[in-house]
């Protein structure tokens, strides 16, 4: 019965989005939510998960994090304490689960990849709570994302702009491979995606002055792309995704 419930929501969001449950009081949607984050951490931290219960989560929680907006400031406090607790469970699991050789074309765990993409999400919202969890799980996240160049890195972009902006998480790109494979991602994209991949590299550039060989020329060579793009206003302040 509660994968069932589980199902017909995700589908429904899946479908038409969350404009259907979104009511003046907001109930509906954040039952919704709070359901799928409890049964997220029941899943994940006891017993064997039950991976299509779980993928049907994690799309709803997707969903409420990038339609956070719509939500009243009074659900929006309601619903932060689940939902974190959910993605705590998540960045633990990420941690513990996430093999460091790398997978064959299409083997990769879909459970694996959910909950990175589940991160990803949420690193493009935000990056200043639950600091403890993502100082562990970023390597992790940061290694497989080097390995998923066209399923995850783009997807973790936006929240690489938060993270290079942080003191404390930026270090841990630094020492990461991701810099070189956002390189070639840059170079294959355009508009907001741009921006967005050349602002990763400008917090790089204006944060960590010292920091400027690595891979194969990568920051001057984001440095040359940024001036020859003409939509892209330049800024020596810590960049941020694009809304």
């Amino acid at each position: 019965m509660r994968s069932d419930v589980f199902e017909l929501l995700a589908a429904l969001v899946s479908r038409i989005g969350t404009s259907w449950a979104l009511t003046p009081d907001d109930e509906p949607w954040a039952l919704a939510v709070s359901l799928a984050a409890v049964e997220v951490r029941v899943q994940l931290e006891f017993g064997k998960p039950d991976v299509a219960l779980l993928l049907r989560c994690f799309l709803l929680l997707e969903a409420a994090l990038e339609g956070a907006h719509d939500l009243t400031s009074k659900r929006l406090l309601q619903l932060r304490g689940r939902v974190e607790d959910a993605l705590a469970a998540v960045l633990g699991f990420v941690r513990q689960n996430c093999p460091q050789e790398e997978a064959p074309h299409g083997e990769r765990d879909p459970l694996v990849l959910a909950s990175c993409r589940l991160v990803c999400s949420w690193l493009s919202q935000d990056c200043s709570s639950l600091r403890p969890q993502l100082v562990q799980a970023l390597p992790t996240l940061l290694h497989l994302a080097s390995q998923e160049e066209q399923s995850l890195l783009p997807l973790l972009v936006p929240g690489l702009c938060h993270v290079t902006a942080d003191p404390e998480l930026r270090p841990l790109v630094l020492a990461s491979p991701i810099l070189p494979n956002l390189w070639r991602h840059l170079q294959a994209s355009s508009g907001v995606a741009l921006e967005t991949a050349c602002g990763v590299f400008l917090n790089v550039v204006v944060l960590e002055q010292d920091f400027c060989d690595f891979g194969s020329g990568s920051v001057s060579g984001a440095a040359r792309l940024l001036r020859a793009d003409r939509g892209f206003a330049g800024s020596r302040s810590p960049a941020r995704p694009q809304s």
